[in-house]
């Protein structure tokens, strides 16, 4: 019996924590983030690994996805600060946040990957300096902005969708109020009725002489009046 009230205790628990989390937005982004970005390296890595990875690209791949996350969350500050322009101008920041992002998180790679694979480097690629770099970067930049791009997209899809989330709890909110509203009008209503009924019916009772009865249903109405009022 006890082994079935912890386990129910703690199945309560577990479900009040869930709630918890989708209801608090800090906690669902970073969870969020965290998710998708590690489900990213997961990806990238298997799809590596096909084609033959070498010594050392756990903590490659570890540091471009860090990289990665560190620009979204410069994309969200961006997304952030502009969610009050119109519709038409949060598309063409969000494109070109995006595109901004994916450069960088591009040409950070083209700099990281020779540092860690030298001779792998010298196998696929020739470049000195900044330039050369950076119009590789330049050219490799169509796959990272697709990543950020999706992560553009799923953001204001989920912000759009906690958005109508709230509206409707504040329509649910707003009914409820008008309905209690209306049993307290009914309430009020009720009890002067009822209050009226009883005085007659004492009334009544002291014509007919019962004023023993009478001044009981007086006493009992002042207690029910203190109780209620």
């Amino acid at each position: 019996m006890n082994d079935t009230r912890f386990y129910a205790n703690t199945s309560i628990m577990r479900r009040m924590n869930i709630e918890h989390y989708f209801e608090n937005p800090r906690a669902q982004f970073w969870g969020l983030q965290l998710l998708g970005w590690a489900g990213w390296g997961i990806t990238f890595y298997v799809g590596a690994t096909i084609w033959g990875v070498p010594p050392g690209w756990e903590l490659y791949l570890l540091l471009i996805t860090t990289i990665g996350m560190v620009l979204s969350l410069g994309m969200r500050v961006v997304y952030k600060l502009t969610w009050e322009l119109s519709p038409d101008r949060r598309v063409l920041i969000a494109l070109v946040t995006s595109y901004v992002a994916a450069a960088a998180w591009m040409m950070s790679r083209s700099q990281i990957y020779p540092r860690f694979f030298p001779g792998e480097a010298e196998k696929h690629m020739v470049l000195e300096g900044f330039w050369d770099h950076f119009f590789y970067s330049m050219k490799g930049t169509s796959t990272t902005w697709m990543v950020m791009l999706c992560w553009t997209g799923l953001y204001f899809g989920i912000k759009y969708y906690r958005l109508l989330q709230e509206e409707r709890q504040r329509g649910l909110r707003s009914e409820t109020m008008a309905h209690e509203a209306q049993l307290k009008m009914l309430r009020y209503q009720l009890n002067p009725h009822f209050l009226f009924n009883t005085l007659n019916a004492i009334s009544t009772l002291i014509l007919d002489k019962q004023n023993n009865l009478a001044n009981t249903m007086v006493t009992r109405l002042s207690h029910f009046l203190r109780y209620s009022l």
